[in-house]
């Protein structure tokens, strides 16, 4: 519970050290901490790949300790795992409705 109240003071020092690492981890959340392991859960097999590397856990560990007061380990873990060609797939107009919503926001369109 501590952990969750104090998770957007930890995103802020995380910017600070990695600009790009809050945006991940804004799309995370704590799961679990047990035997001095926080488990972070993510949605995508990517999002914990990268959560995982050696460089990300050293940032977000030392941060964790220094907000929380507390030396953990973290272990990204996959939770609802969606299958990339499933994601991906077109709708029956051709493209993918998340596609066609990214394309919508961001002013895009597709070329083939």
């Amino acid at each position: 519970e501590r952990i969750k109240s104090g998770w957007n003071e930890f995103l802020d020092k995380v910017s600070a050290e990695n600009h790009s690492l809050p945006l991940l981890l804004r799309l995370a959340e704590p799961a679990e901490l047990a035997q001095g392991i926080l488990k972070i859960s993510v949605r995508y097999r990517l999002h914990r790949e990268k959560l995982n590397e050696v460089k990300t856990r050293q940032i977000v560990e030392k941060i964790f300790g220094d907000v929380f007061g507390a030396s953990i380990r973290t272990e990204a873990v996959v939770i609802n795992v969606e299958r990339e060609d499933e994601v991906m797939a077109p709708s029956s107009g051709g493209v993918n409705p998340r596609l066609e919503n990214i394309l919508r926001e961001f002013g895009g369109r597709v070329v083939v």
